[in-house]
């Protein structure tokens, strides 16, 4: 099993006094969107960003991208995404919500599950069934994988690759139970 550790990426914001539709609509057509940072029991960042660099940012991961909000005063913040707020027609960012992340603390994300090979089993009579192509993990920012690898070239017909099968890296672990079947390989052919 391989999978890419992500990477970080750095953008710029800039303090947001004032509030509502009219300047929400000013930052906008300036290029930028309306946004706000939160934690439990901190008092939230409100910002504007770049959208464009906002999404720039967004493709080293995607939504589990770990970003570090560098202010015009100096002062940085590593967020993640939790939600974007888009245009219904042509898909601009309107808003975006982060969460304000210690490095050291484990959050809970989703990754993709890419599964490799070809199954022996399907070369028997057997049919590949995906069970699974996302997976809930928990750990630190740092060490949130782009995606899973899986290798299942090995599954035999009415054998199963289960979360207990992972060999996922240090640090990362799955919030499925053991025994939920990722992918299956049953026998439609009979003995």
């Amino acid at each position: 099993m391989m999978e890419a550790i992500m990477n970080s990426a750095v953008v710029a914001i800039s303090n947001r006094e004032s509030f509502g539709k009219g300047t929400a609509r000013t930052l906008r057509r300036e290029g930028s969107i309306p946004a706000i940072a939160y934690s439990k029991g901190n008092a939230p960042l409100h910002f504007a960003v770049s959208s464009g660099e906002l999404l720039k940012g967004l493709k080293v991961n995607g939504k589990n991208t770990l970003l570090e909000l560098k202010a015009e005063d100096g002062t940085s913040h590593n967020v993640m995404l939790k939600k974007m707020q888009r245009h219904p027609v042509d898909r601009r960012p309107m808003h975006a919500d982060f969460l304000l992340v210690d490095l050291d603390a484990p959050v809970k994300v989703q990754v993709k599950l890419v599964y490799e090979g070809r199954p022996v089993g399907t070369t028997r009579g057997g049919v590949l069934e995906t069970h699974r192509v996302i997976l809930d993990v928990e750990c630190v920012p740092t060490k949130i994988p782009s995606d899973i690898t899986i290798d299942i070239s090995g599954v035999d017909t009415n054998e199963t690759l289960t979360v207990a099968d992972l060999n996922l890296p240090e640090g990362i672990t799955a919030l499925h139970e053991p025994s939920e079947v990722l992918v299956a390989v049953p026998s439609v052919i009979a003995d």
